[in-house]
């Protein structure tokens, strides 16, 4: 099957949505975060998000097209789940359930796109870069396991 140009650059845009919302996800629940392993854990996953950004930008430039972050109301929406989940005496389990949820859910939702856009032809490329970010949320989930209590 050949590559839909279209299909190509909606999984593109939702790779690069999600890999922005992950990271800006992690940074907004990291100063609750007192374990220092957990800190240096969700750290580096931070690093690896904005890795995956500057990848992700990078293809899609490359097919002309322009990155769009996250909207407004959807980082709003998440910063808000995040401090109801996160008020102050949260400890490190619940901090890292939340985040082993979202990576959870994000993975999912790539997947999904993933076999969307595998049914409507892709890019061995993109589908390549997409199921290397949906494996990098599931295992930060399961990372995320080691501070449950």
């Amino acid at each position: 099957m050949n590559s839909n140009p279209r299909s190509d650059a909606e999984l593109l845009s939702d790779i690069y949505k999600s890999v922005r919302s992950g990271a800006d996800n992690l940074c907004t629940v990291t100063p609750k975060i007192t374990d220092r392993f957990m800190l240096t854990e969700v750290t580096s996953q931070i690093e690896r998000y904005s890795e995956y950004a500057k990848k992700t930008e990078k293809m899609m430039r490359e097919r002309s097209l322009a990155p769009r972050e996250p909207s407004f109301a959807s980082r709003l929406i998440s910063r808000g789940a995040i401090a109801v989940g996160s008020f102050p005496g949260t400890g490190r389990s619940e901090i890292a359930g939340m985040i082993a949820r979202g990576e959870n859910r994000d993975a999912r939702r790539l997947g999904e796109k993933l076999e969307k856009c595998s049914r409507e032809g892709c890019h061995p490329d993109v589908s390549s870069l997409c199921r290397e970010v949906i494996g990098f949320e599931l295992n930060g989930a399961e990372k995320m396991k080691d501070y449950l209590s």
